[in-house]
């Protein structure tokens, strides 16, 4: 569950607007601070020097933490309150600059580690940042705090091996590099490889039809008018080895879809794209450069319709 109490959905309005206005300061205080019982926190305010959005963002995620009493995480009290100043620094976390919000992260990550809440907030950034169904979801957010959790000292083998290997999953096909090549079979039996592949745009659905999410999702993915562009070659990939699963749902993919699966399960087997939900939805231009990595439909359609 996301969002638990409804003053965060108003706060991320409210924050975004703040950077994006020249006369935030103390103007919002009301409704960016909190009080819960002995417990207060508020954003710090923007000087009205600060114009720019970009410029204002990294000022506020430099001094987010400013006012929080991080002697919560080591009681391990409110937590629901945290989970909320958590979910909005995040929202600003996504606007500033890499090199402040790179700071910012290795910060926040040494402090919670300092006060015995270093897993927690690493929970709290899964949670939010990287989980298929999260509103939220960013990777390169994610990434920071996966890098800072791992260099932290003291941190135990195995936490620091599961953090690096989830690094190295997660670099694989950023937006904006080329898509890692694979072989592909289709139901006659003709072999192609991604790269052959002569489009303007390419859409991968990394799906099993033998899911539950992908077959709740597919229907809607299917229906998309976008997806019938002339532009837009659609692919609809198995990448597992057991092929009997795919070869029993012919009828699941329309015609002027390539249907076709990974032989041997390659991109399984190999790790060439990190999936760890299905369906996942890639969006890629003429020379497979990746535009889109594991999108949702809503996402895919905005896309689409841009072009």
């Amino acid at each position: 569950m996301y969002l638990k109490k409804s003053w965060s959905l108003v706060n991320m309005v409210v924050i975004v607007l703040m950077l994006c206005s020249a006369c935030g300061g103390r103007g919002s205080e009301n409704v960016t601070s909190q009080d819960v019982g002995e417990r207060h926190f508020r954003l710090p305010d923007v000087p009205e020097t600060l114009t720019d959005p970009v410029d204002r963002a990294n000022f506020v995620v430099q001094h987010y933490w400013d006012d929080f009493n991080f002697k919560m995480l080591e009681e391990k009290s409110d937590s629901d309150f945290v989970e909320q100043v958590f979910v909005d620094y995040v929202v600003i976390l996504a606007l500033a600059d890499s090199v402040n919000a790179d700071q910012s992260v290795s910060d926040l990550v040494k402090a919670a580690a300092h006060y015995g809440f270093g897993e927690g907030l690493m929970e709290l950034a899964r949670h939010y940042l990287n989980h298929p169904n999260s509103p939220m979801r960013h990777e390169v957010s994610y990434l920071m705090f996966l890098k800072h959790y791992a260099s932290l000292e003291g941190l135990p083998f195995e936490k620091k091996e599961r953090a690096l290997y989830l690094i190295k999953q997660l670099q694989k096909n950023r937006m904006g590099s080329r898509a890692t090549d694979f072989a592909m079979v289709d139901r006659k039996g003709n072999k192609y490889r991604l790269s052959e592949i002569q489009s303007p745009y390419v859409v991968l659905i990394f799906n099993d039809p033998d899911c539950e999410s992908c077959r709740a999702m597919m229907p809607q993915i299917v229906s998309l008018p976008e997806l019938q562009s002339d532009n837009v070659t659609v692919v609809a990939i198995y990448p597992d080895s057991q092929t009997e699963v795919w070869r029993n749902h012919a009828a699941t993919y329309p015609q002027n879809w390539m249907d076709v699966y990974s032989p041997n399960g390659e991109i399984m087997t190999r790790q060439l794209y990190y999936l760890p939900a299905m369906p996942s939805l890639y969006l890629l231009d003429k020379d497979k450069k990746v535009l889109l990595k594991d999108a949702d439909q809503v996402t895919l359609k905005n896309a689409l319709d841009e072009i």
